[in-house]
């Protein structure tokens, strides 16, 4: 059993329909009795997420009533960042984070964008810092070109962070060697996780070797050579996440939600040959290291 689905959550939350704890029973109809109370007792936390997208709406309403899940929930603009402060601000399960994400450098309306109204992306970010738990996602990725309007933001948003103790989260798609270079020119104290990694090895040794978090998500039930970054991984500085709602046609259908998260931890423990328990514990640990501020 490589994975652990659960789909009687998965479709009753994304319907927005009302959302009741689940029970041994509800475990039993899917087979997986065994697992029912060791899954509703134990904690577990989606490092990354984004609760702001309209198809989450009916599983953020409903989180409230789920013990043990909690979602670092990223943003990407400054309507996603206050939205995710809004829900956060209703279920304390939710951990929000703000961020200038380089995707909007992809937009039509942003093609032309000039430096005052970069600028003003970043006072707005700054305003919103101080209701933050943490600054994601920002990064570079040359997907979406403008790369000197990427620079230039992650410059302006990683100078603001220079001044807080609340941790970062990165997009770092094919950037993680220039990211690594580019924070060596800053004064930074907090913690900081590079998301979704998927580089080489070696990347994954030199953000390991500096005391960097890396967090894994489903593409670790399907992608061996992603399932041999985790196994190559230092275990304390690793991190579930879902990245929802992404949709990941070979693992579900529609959007997918932060319950996905259990099947990621769950291979992630097949791949580290240790307990489920044991595993849950682990990344507890860890994301509680990732998320402490440094005074």
């Amino acid at each position: 059993m490589h994975g652990l689905r659960l789909p009687c959550q998965e479709k009753r939350v994304q319907s927005g329909q009302k959302f009741n704890r689940p029970t041994k029973d509800s475990f039993r109809k899917v087979g997986l009795e065994d697992l029912a109370l060791c899954l509703i007792s134990l904690r577990i936390t989606d490092a990354h997420a984004h609760l702001n997208e309209f198809t989450l709406t009916g599983f953020s309403a409903g989180l409230r009533h789920v013990d043990g899940l909690s979602v670092i929930t990223n943003s990407v603009d400054v309507d996603s960042s206050l939205r995710n402060i809004e829900i956060s601000r209703s279920c304390n399960m939710v951990i929000p984070f703000v961020g200038i994400h380089p995707e909007i450098f992809a937009r039509p309306e942003n093609s032309n964008m000039s430096s005052e109204q970069l600028d003003s992306l970043t006072e707005h970010i700054a305003d919103l810092i101080k209701d933050a738990k943490g600054i994601g996602e920002i990064g570079l990725d040359p997907k979406y070109g403008q790369m000197e309007n990427q620079e230039y933001v992650l410059d302006r948003i990683l100078l603001l962070a220079e001044s807080s103790v609340i941790p970062i989260t990165f997009h770092c798609r094919e950037t993680t060697l220039e990211i690594l270079d580019v924070l060596s020119s800053y004064n930074l104290r907090q913690n900081i996780m590079f998301h979704w990694f998927a580089g080489s090895e070696m990347e994954l040794g030199k953000i390991h070797d500096r005391g960097m978090f890396t967090s894994f998500g489903p593409s670790i039930l399907f992608s061996k050579r992603m399932a041999g970054l985790v196994g190559s991984s230092n275990r304390g500085l690793v991190l579930v996440e879902t990245d929802s709602p992404t949709t990941f046609q070979s693992i579900i259908n529609g959007p997918s939600s932060p319950f996905l998260v259990y099947s990621v931890a769950f291979k992630m423990a097949f791949i580290l040959k240790i307990t489920f328990n044991d595993m849950c514990d682990l990344l507890e640990a860890n994301v509680g290291k990732y998320l402490a501020t440094q005074d």
